[in-house]
C-alpha cells in the first residue's frame, strides 16, 4: 500500500510539473506574441512618422513615392490624374506677417484642402507651398472638378483669416495623367501645367 501511495504521489508531482510547463510554456508564447506585436505597432509608427509633413500632418514626398508605385502596380485602363497645387502670393504672408504666421496658414489651407478629398485620393505637400494630388481611377474631366472644389476651399479658407496678406492667397494647379511607369516625368508635366496657370493670372487651372 507505501508503495502504492508513493508511486501515485510521483505520478501527481509529475502531472503537476508537466502542467506547470505547459502553463509557463503558453505564458511565454504569449508574451512573445506580445512583444512582436508591440514591435510591429512601433516599425508601424515610425514608418507613418517618417512618411508625414510635421507641419501640416500630410504626406511628404517619401509618401508619394510609396503610394505613386502602388497605384502603379494597379494594372488595368483606369486612368490616375495627378495635380500640382501652388499657393499664390503666399510668400507676402511670411514677409508682412512672419513666418510663424506662413505656418500657421499652411496648416489651415492644408486642412481645407484635405477636406476635398475623396475615398482613395493622395494628398502630399511637397515643401513650401507646395502640395501634389492623385487621383486614382480618375480622367482629367472629374480631376478638374476635385481641383475646382479644392481651389474654392483654399478661396474661401484664405479669404476668412484676419491678417490682410492672407485674404489674397488663392491657389495654382497644374494637372496632368499620369505615366503610371515615370512619376518624375508626370510631375514635370504637371509643373510646366502649373507655371502656365501661373502665368494666366493664377487661382486657375491648366491641364497638360
Amino acid at each position: 500500500f507505501m508503495a502504492f501511495e508513493r508511486a501515485e504521489r510521483r505520478r501527481t508531482l509529475a502531472e503537476q510539473r508537466a502542467m506547470a510547463s505547459l502553463f509557463v510554456s503558453r505564458a511565454e508564447a504569449e508574451r512573445q506574441r506580445l512583444r512582436a506585436e508591440d514591435a510591429q505597432d512601433r516599425a508601424a509608427r515610425l514608418s507613418d512618422r517618417a512618411e508625414r509633413d510635421p507641419l501640416t500632418g500630410l504626406g511628404n514626398r517619401m509618401h508619394l513615392a510609396r503610394r505613386a508605385a502602388e497605384l502603379a502596380a494597379d494594372a488595368g485602363a483606369r486612368p490616375l490624374a495627378l495635380a500640382m497645387l501652388d499657393l499664390d502670393r503666399f510668400k507676402a504672408v511670411n514677409d508682412q506677417h512672419g513666418h510663424a504666421a506662413g505656418d500657421a496658414l499652411l496648416v489651415t489651407l492644408a486642412e481645407a484642402l484635405r477636406q476635398g478629398l475623396r475615398g482613395g485620393d493622395v494628398l502630399c505637400r511637397l515643401g513650401g507651398d507646395e502640395f501634389v494630388l492623385l487621383l486614382p481611377h480618375t480622367g482629367l474631366v472629374a480631376a478638374r472638378e476635385v481641383c475646382a472644389r479644392m481651389t474654392a476651399a483654399v478661396r474661401q479658407a484664405a479669404a476668412a483669416q484676419a491678417l490682410p496678406a492672407a485674404r489674397d492667397v488663392t491657389a495654382s494647379v497644374g494637372l496632368v495623367l499620369a505615366d503610371r511607369a515615370d512619376l518624375d516625368a508626370s510631375l514635370a508635366r504637371a509643373d510646366a501645367a502649373l507655371y502656365r496657370a501661373k502665368r494666366a493670372g493664377r487661382d486657375r487651372i491648366e491641364s497638360a
